[in-house]
């Protein structure tokens, strides 16, 4: 139980639809969103501790630029906005006192800033925080030398991506050209880029060379990719993809192809690839995490969980190795899910919406109870039982209201089924209690 020093709640309204969430380490957590008409833009900050958060403790506001998308410096000392006139903000965080202190660029450094144009849909901090990687709405993929903003690779003009990119996200991949021989393998530094069309290329910026493109197993190519996140644990290389089709959001881990008999594999997808250095990504397993579409992925810091937003408001988590469900909240917002994120501490997770909301979820004790066949089985059985007995009664009452003598129909349908099973003796004389039936009736218009 928390305690009665800190006043907070399990949710809380903000005042304004919500975009972004960021939640460094600390006890200070970050929002952004807006939508002008009356609704302010801006940056608001609130406090949280043992699952409970509060009413925001202070606020930035950006005038008639309402940012849609937001992420944090590893270090937690920078915040940069995607906002909704094109370009990118940035601000920095003086910590030093208990709420925080927003200190907006000038000079040199907005000058630098305000290089990058168009319609940025999504971004992302290598783990050292010395990239910057943007995904703008015309197919641009760029990577920046943070903070210097110098460009490291660029694929933009006549080199840009067939479609939008929704999703971008760094991590290291098997370089299979290393020699086993070596005391340590040096790993690729690659990128993600998930498009509109539902298609995912991975690229080794460092280079500016483009190592596959991701394709689904045969009877899922419908499935539509929407988040790529690589594996946060240490000496792991794999990724996670959140898929939406048909039947709802599927999670898909994915690992580097393994070296057959000194010859490369050719699973997975080949489309696009360039580098024939590198091991094309197998897909391990896949599971559907939800009957709702998914709209957004997050995975724990040291990579031992996923978290998934729906596009009905509900959020849930499940362990990364097996997809084994840990928590769900359903419906936890009024409508779409627009991003969640773990705690620093990994005990709790904390999902927004465009309904001003905030939610937190715990995610401490047993994992979630799965019914198994057998259960879901005689569930069935009840469900279906229940349905045939209304609509008998419903029947029995049509019947009766058509003046037929339903007791005398009740008596031959017993005398059948009494035969049917072998045991007539059961109904010893249908006569009989047809006469009863008679006599009940002759009793009643006496009385």
């Amino acid at each position: 139980m928390p305690p009665k020093t800190f006043s907070g709640m399990r949710n809380f309204k903000y005042g304004m639809p919500l975009y972004g969430i960021a939640f460094p380490e600390g006890n200070v957590f970050y929002l952004c969103g807006g939508g002008g008409m009356g609704i302010k833009n801006r940056l608001v900050f609130a406090e949280s501790k043992f699952g409970l958060i509060t009413d925001q403790i202070g606020e930035h506001l950006f005038g008639e630029d309402c940012p849609m998308k937001m992420v944090m410096t590893p270090n937690g000392k920078s915040i940069v906005f995607a906002m909704t006139k094109g370009g990118i903000v940035r601000l920095d965080l003086d910590l030093k006192q208990k709420v925080p202190k927003i200190v907006e660029m000038s000079g040199d450094l907005k000058e630098r800033l305000g290089t990058v144009k168009g319609d940025v849909r999504c971004f992302a901090f290598s783990s050292s925080g010395d990239q910057l990687a943007l995904g703008v709405g015309d197919g641009s993929l760029q990577v920046y030398e943070w903070p210097a903003m110098k460009i490291k690779m660029d694929l933009s003009g006549d080199k840009k991506l067939p479609d939008s990119v929704r999703d971008v996200d760094f991590g290291l991949w098997q370089d299979s050209s290393q020699t086993s021989s070596s005391d340590s393998l040096r790993p690729a530094r690659v990128l993600s880029a998930v498009l509109d069309d539902g298609s995912c290329q991975l690229w080794e910026w460092d280079k500016a060379v483009q190592v596959c493109t991701i394709g689904m197993k045969k009877g899922m190519e419908a499935a539509s990719i929407t988040r790529l996140r690589f594996s946060r644990e240490e000496g792991s290389f794999g990724f996670h993809t959140l898929s939406n089709a048909k039947g709802g959001a599927y999670l898909t881990h994915w690992t580097p192809e393994t070296e057959v008999k000194g010859k490369k594999a050719t699973k997975g997808s080949e489309k696009g690839s360039k580098a024939a250095v590198l091991p094309l990504p197998v897909m391990q397993a896949s599971m559907r995490a939800s009957q709702e579409a998914g709209t957004c992925l997050e995975a724990s810091k040291d990579g031992s969980q996923l978290a998934v937003g729906t596009s009905e408001g509900s959020a849930l988590v499940v362990r990364a190795s097996d997809f084994r469900l840990k928590r769900k909240l359903v419906q936890a917002h009024m409508v779409f899910t627009t991003g969640v994120a773990f705690t620093p501490d990994q005990k709790h997770l904390v999902s927004i919406s465009a309904d001003a909301s905030v939610q937190t979820m715990s995610l401490e004790g047993p994992f979630a109870k799965q019914g198994t066949i057998f259960h879901k089985i005689v569930c069935l059985t009840f469900i279906a039982f229940a349905l045939f007995m209304t609509c008998f009664a419903q029947y029995i009452r049509v019947l009766k209201d058509g003046g037929h003598d339903v007791h005398a129909m009740r008596v031959r349908w017993l005398t059948q089924a009494a035969s049917f099973l072998g045991h007539p003796e059961w109904i010893s004389n249908e006569t009989a209690w047809s006469g009863e039936a008679v006599e009940h009736e002759e009793w009643k218009e006496e009385l």
